[in-house]
């Protein structure tokens, strides 16, 4: 089960935009294997975004993803979190429907309550890639890159872990 409601304000200029979308969800899922128990949750994802147009074709564009999740039941309130993604993407116009992108950014997961639950993530990442319209009705976004995300020591006394990923890595490891 779910109800979303979705907004969204923009602002377009030929030098530069601005826009922030909401999506709020309340969900029910299943838990347990008989998925005959289910739990509530509330879930708001707000997104800005800005761009700056530069002169050559280039652009700066800064974007967020800022999302709550509240459990609507006592027993789950350990799982409620903010988790954040904003980056910077530096944006090359290769044509009028296709654009070459850089992009650098932050995230993080925080969890509500410090006891019980998972252990809060902050990470970097950095990607490259591609997006715009291949036809008229059908746009392609690609990004790959590196991540390197590090999590809290867990309350029992297990050191957090450090982790990342890129398309080198399967090459680093052994066989």
């Amino acid at each position: 089960d779910e109800e979303r409601v979705f907004a969204r304000i923009r602002y377009l200029d030929p030098r530069w935009s601005f826009e922030i979308s909401e999506i709020f969800r309340h969900e029910s899922d299943p838990i347990g294997v008989q998925f005959a128990d289910r739990v509530d949750r509330l879930v708001s994802s707000t997104m800005p975004r800005a761009t700056v147009e530069l002169a050559g074709g280039f652009a700066l564009e800064a974007t967020a993803n800022l999302g709550f999740v509240r459990f609507m039941e006592k027993s789950f309130d350990k799982g409620d979190n903010m988790n954040l993604r904003a980056d910077l993407s530096a944006i090359m116009r290769a044509s009028e429907t296709f654009d070459l992108v850089a992009q650098a950014g932050y995230l993080a997961i925080d969890y509500r309550y410090e006891t019980g639950g998972a252990p809060d993530v902050d990470g970097l990442y950095l990607r490259g890639g591609v997006r715009g319209e291949i036809f008229e009705t059908l746009s392609i976004g690609a990004l790959a890159g590196w991540t390197r995300a590090e999590s809290d020591d867990f309350e029992s006394g297990a050191e957090g872990k450090d982790d990342e990923t890129s398309s080198q890595r399967g090459a680093e490891e052994p066989a």
